[in-house]
């Protein structure tokens, strides 16, 4: 019998896919499941099997979650759970719950792949029918930004000691990444990116966790100075522990909207505040390469919205 695949349908058989302790069906007369009694089941025009989900499919899912994982320290972490054979679904679970925004990804990420499988499952049935088949659902990432962080403007009062410490955090970090000639040189033109010190001057845009954990900063200054039209971004750093959540995403579109709205036309990215795997990101945002950096042109720029890796 052929039924329509309602949320309501997607939802119970979810559910049923993750309870391992009750074999269920579907049973399509009344559009709901059912648990699996062979002798009153047998009709197969009323009656459909589940899609086969089990611990080496949760196992699947959870490594795939990893690998695409781009937050190096809780990536880390999950990696040493699966290999570490005994208690993996717990100590998987264990980790996440130190980590609410990673815990959110992974819920996400988990409940599109048990809906292709529910789709792959549903086409298979249109194709008997000889129906046409139903395609997925894109892929919404974005909306977790909303509940998991807070983005604000910068609050000298409330803020200098977290901007002192990310700004000490991330010199160290590339400090460990060189060796100490070349560290120190990156560093001094880091530094240098900062003209005179004017800070206040200019904009900064911080991140916060939904439980108030610093997460990330970017500034810009007006340069040169006292200019209207240009602005230069001075600083842009995403902690480590909050990276490959969009964070950085949405630091940076935000601040380069909040400047065009504010009348600014021309946006200078120095090329020592993005790594070399963000290139083709700053021309997908509309940059271009210049020789100190990335330039945009507010004026001709079609949109800032990219996915920044960190």
């Amino acid at each position: 019998m052929q039924f329509e695949l309602t949320d309501e349908i997607v939802n119970q058989i979810i559910f049923s896919m993750e309870d391992q302790k009750v074999l269920r069906v579907f049973d399509s007369e009344n559009n709901s499941l059912v648990a699996f009694n062979g002798s009153e089941h047998t009709d197969g025009n009323r009656f459909y099997p589940l899609p086969v989900w089990d611990s080496v499919n949760g196992f699947a899912i959870m490594e795939h979650f990893v690998s695409g994982l781009r937050n190096p320290p809780v990536k880390e972490k999950l990696r040493t759970v699966l290999s570490g054979g005994k208690g993996v679904f717990r100590g998987f679970k264990d980790v996440l719950k130190e980590h609410p925004e990673v815990e959110n990804l992974w819920f996400s990420f988990k409940e599109r792949a048990l809906k292709r499988e529910i789709t792959a499952w549903y086409n298979l049935l249109r194709d008997s029918w000889s129906l046409e088949k139903i395609g997925e659902e894109p892929e919404e990432t974005d909306e977790l930004l909303h509940t998991d962080f807070i983005f604000r403007p910068y609050d000298a009062e409330a803020d200098m000691h977290s901007l002192r410490e990310a700004r000490i955090c991330a010199e160290e970090e590339i400090r460990s990444a060189y060796e100490k000639e070349l560290a120190e040189t990156l560093l001094f033109l880091r530094r240098s990116s900062v003209p005179g010190n004017r800070e206040t001057d200019g904009y900064t845009l911080l991140a916060h966790t939904a439980q108030k954990d610093f997460a990330g900063f970017i500034s810009a200054l007006p340069f040169p100075e006292n200019s209207h039209k240009t602005m230069l971004i001075t600083s842009f750093y995403v902690l480590p522990a909050w990276r490959g959540l969009g964070v950085g995403k949405s630091l940076f579109t935000r601040c380069t909207d909040i400047l065009k709205n504010d009348g600014i036309r021309r946006i200078i990215v120095p090329a020592v505040h993005i790594p070399d795997f963000f290139e083709h990101i700053m021309f997908r945002s509309g940059f271009q390469r210049i020789p100190a950096g990335f330039y945009a042109d507010t004026d001709t720029q079609t949109g800032t919205s990219t996915e920044f890796g960190f």
